[in-house]
C-alpha cells in the first residue's frame, strides 16, 4: 500500500499554499492536496510518488465523484458488485 501512496511532502506543500491564502476568503473549504497545488501552478506530481511504477491507491476520504487534476491517475474503484481481492 505504501508504494501506491505519495510522500508526506505533498501535504506540507499544500498546507503552505493554504496558509498563504487570506483566511476570510478561504474558510470552510474541503481541500485535496493535489487540487490545491494544481490551482497554485504545480503540474509535476511525480516528485511526490513513493513508487512511480505503481498506480496511486484511492483515498477513502476523497468523494467517489471527485476528478483528479490533469496528469494525475489513480486505480479505478471496483464496481459495486465486484469483490475486493484479498491481499
Amino acid at each position: 500500500m505504501m508504494r501506491a501512496s505519495r510522500t508526506p511532502e505533498i501535504m506540507g506543500d499544500a498546507a503552505y499554499v493554504i496558509f498563504k491564502k487570506p483566511s476570510r476568503d478561504f474558510t470552510g473549504q474541503f481541500c485535496i492536496d493535489d487540487k490545491v497545488l494544481y490551482e497554485s501552478g504545480v503540474r509535476d506530481f511525480e516528485r511526490y510518488r513513493v513508487d512511480p511504477s505503481v498506480p496511486l491507491a484511492l483515498d477513502l476520504f476523497v468523494p467517489d465523484d471527485d476528478v483528479p487534476p490533469p496528469g494525475v491517475t489513480v486505480r479505478p474503484r471496483p464496481s459495486s458488485g465486484e469483490a475486493q481481492k484479498p491481499r
